[in-house]
């Protein structure tokens, strides 16, 4: 028996094999909340629509949010990355499981790394996409950028993470946020608090910040994402108007989740 060839198996696997290793691996978490980052046509996003409660994509691409699901659990926001972690300072929420596959250069994967990561779950994951290129070429920008080198920067927080690349191409880094081995022996917190969190300046993330037991909570959140976000399309997501706050359920529902469980 032969030992496998990476580059052999590339060329049988084909290149969108994680849409079918996250939708399993969404089966097994059933997150409440997923966030993905870069949408392209969302057949991956959409696949995850039966597996989570509810599912935010985000994507600079207006054209993006016409390939996602209309569901009362779907959200779509036209926005850069940036924004929208920003708007989630302003009004944060948990997100269980994390797909970042926007830009794929090296420092923009570590930027949407260190800006989202206050607001996962304790031992929540995060995965990235395009970290194993097959080739030299499939490191240019054009393709898998050098998102690769990821890696070697988030090795120095091993005391925040762990994480493994499954090396076949185009690649896919899987992260768990944690301070423990055993979730059980970790203080965690719920869908309605943020574990204040310190990351490296560099990336600008700011100490996270719990969400506050306020009835204009939700309102705050709609609106912060409808003005910020959604002026230039004029929409959110499939049938959802931005002039419209009491329509846009999905954040609404994020929001709210534990809303009684604060201390």
């Amino acid at each position: 028996m032969t030992s496998g060839n990476t580059n052999e198996q590339c060329a049988v696997v084909p290149e969108n094999w994680h849409e079918s290793f996250i939708e399993r691996l969404a089966s097994v978490l059933k997150p409440v909340v997923y966030l993905e980052l870069g949408l392209y046509h969302c057949d991956l996003f959409n696949r995850i629509i039966p597996h989570a409660q509810t599912l935010i994509g985000v994507d600079i691409n207006e054209e993006a949010g016409t390939f996602m699901v209309q569901s009362e659990k779907t959200s779509f926001v036209y926005s850069t990355t940036d924004e929208f972690a920003e708007s989630l300072r302003a009004n944060p929420g948990i997100i269980d499981l994390l797909f970042i596959d926007a830009n794929h250069s090296k420092d923009s994967v570590l930027k949407d790394f260190w800006n989202f990561f206050p607001f996962v779950a304790s031992h929540g994951i995060i995965l990235l996409h395009d970290t194993h290129p097959k080739n030299p070429t499939y490191s240019d920008a054009g393709y898998c950028g050098d998102a690769y080198l990821v890696a070697g920067e988030l090795a120095k927080h091993a005391d925040k993470i762990e994480f493994m690349t499954i090396p076949i191409h185009p690649g896919l880094t899987i992260c768990r946020k944690r301070t423990s081995q055993l979730s059980w022996q970790q203080q965690t917190h719920d869908h309605n608090d943020v574990v204040p969190c310190k990351e490296p300046a560099s990336h600008g993330v700011a100490a996270g910040r719990s969400v506050v037991n306020d009835p204009e909570l939700l309102t705050s959140l709609k609106k912060a994402c409808y003005t910020q976000h959604d002026v230039r399309a004029g929409w959110i997501g499939p049938g959802y108007p931005y002039t419209d706050v009491s329509e846009f359920k999905p954040l609404a529902r994020w929001a709210a989740l534990g809303a009684a469980r604060l201390p």
